[in-house]
């Protein structure tokens, strides 16, 4: 009886450990899709793409729309999944819609942060030398643009 009722108990126990795995998988991915983030490629742990800061829960473009807890909002986000560099193609007009500077935050909580707009002459210049960098550093890093569709 006592080991009838031990297996019983071990085997409630697997199933609530098992489900409870299952459901923080479940939220994870959750949030992943809300932040529209996830890795370039399954055969590179290093480089991921995401929505631009504040985007998860504020779409507006307009001046000054975006506000300080969206942005850490979004760089918790990143952060606790190791992400600790930024590569940014928002231009300058992109920039505007944040109410605080959001260049002094990225440099702030990242270790590197680059920034150029996706149509400024040497963008990929400066996207090449930031993966370039990543990768010698061992640092993941995320890239975003103002769609977050890649």
């Amino acid at each position: 009886m006592a080991v009838r009722l031990r297996l019983a108990l071990g085997a409630t126990l697997a199933t609530a450990f098992v489900g409870l795995f299952i459901q923080r998988r479940r939220r994870r991915r959750a949030e992943a899709v809300r932040f529209n983030f996830g890795e370039a490629s399954s055969r590179d742990g290093l480089a991921h793409g995401a929505l631009r800061p504040g985007k998860q829960a504020n779409a507006l473009e307009a001046p000054g729309a975006v506000n300080d807890a969206e942005v850490r909002e979004w760089v918790a986000f990143v952060r606790a999944r190791g992400v600790r560099r930024v590569l940014s193609l928002l231009g300058d007009d992109e920039i505007a819609w944040y109410a605080s500077d959001l260049d002094a935050a990225m440099r702030r909580d990242f270790s590197r942060y680059d920034r150029t707009s996706v149509f400024a002459p040497g963008a990929r210049d400066v996207a090449l030398a930031a993966f370039d960098a990543a990768r010698e550093a061992g640092e993941p890093i995320v890239m975003h643009c103002s769609g977050g569709q890649g």
